[in-house]
C-alpha cells in the first residue's frame, strides 16, 4: 500500500488468550480479542509484521508493506 500518512493504524481481531506482537511491540487484545497500534512509519518502504500466538505454540501472522510517500 502506499500512504502520505506518517502513521499506520493496524487494528484487528484475535482469541482473547492470544499475544500480539507488531513488528517487536506487544499488543493486548481487550476483552472482546479487539486490538489496536499505531506503526510509526519510515520514508519509503516499511515492512510490518503482525503474528498472534497462544500458549499452545500455535501462531498466525501477516505482513504489511507500506510506502510512506510524504
Amino acid at each position: 500500500m502506499f500512504t502520505d500518512a506518517s502513521t499506520l493504524e493496524i487494528v484487528g481481531r484475535t482469541r482473547v488468550d492470544a499475544v500480539i506482537t507488531v513488528n517487536d511491540d506487544v499488543v493486548e487484545p481487550d476483552a472482546d480479542g479487539m486490538f489496536r497500534h499505531t506503526v510509526a512509519l519510515e520514508i519509503g518502504v516499511n515492512v510490518i509484521e503482525v503474528v498472534a500466538s497462544i500458549a499452545s505454540d500455535e501462531q498466525d501472522s501477516f505482513i504489511v508493506t507500506a510506502v510512506y510517500l510524504p
